[in-house]
């Protein structure tokens, strides 16, 4: 099955939210440090992500469902994006840099995916009445 954008596009902003509050708090928030610690956990999220059916609407809509992938997936995402991160920037390897980027990101994204799953769940009650 296809994956869904919106699913992709909101796991895109849930990590970029992580980012920003991430730089905001160290250094400052611009374009190139976005780039740098957002596109490679973003990249590794959407093959870790798409191997383990995350992006998939069935999935998506089922709550226990997507809370167990999601909370598989994302550790293993991370952990990948900041080592592809280090290749970049040369630091971040730190235990407790890593452990920050997997719990908080992973309460982001399970928030986001949620509050689709209740939505999703509302619609499909709404349109069964």
């Amino acid at each position: 099955m296809k994956p869904n954008p919106t699913l992709i596009g909101g796991d895109a902003i849930a990590i970029t939210l992580f980012v920003l509050l991430g730089l905001s708090s160290h250094e400052g928030i611009d374009v190139t440090g976005w780039a740098r610690n957002a596109i490679p956990l973003t990249l590794s999220w959407l093959v870790v992500g798409g191997a383990l059916g995350v992006f998939r609407r069935e999935v998506a809509s089922n709550l226990t469902t997507v809370l167990q992938r999601v909370a598989i997936a994302w550790p293993i995402a991370a952990v990948i994006g900041v080592v592809a991160r280090y290749m970049v920037v040369g630091h971040g390897l730190e235990i407790s840099f890593i452990i920050v980027t997997i719990l908080t990101n992973l309460v982001i994204l399970l928030a986001w995916r949620t509050a689709y799953a209740l939505a999703r769940r509302t619609k499909r009650q709404e349109a069964s009445s």
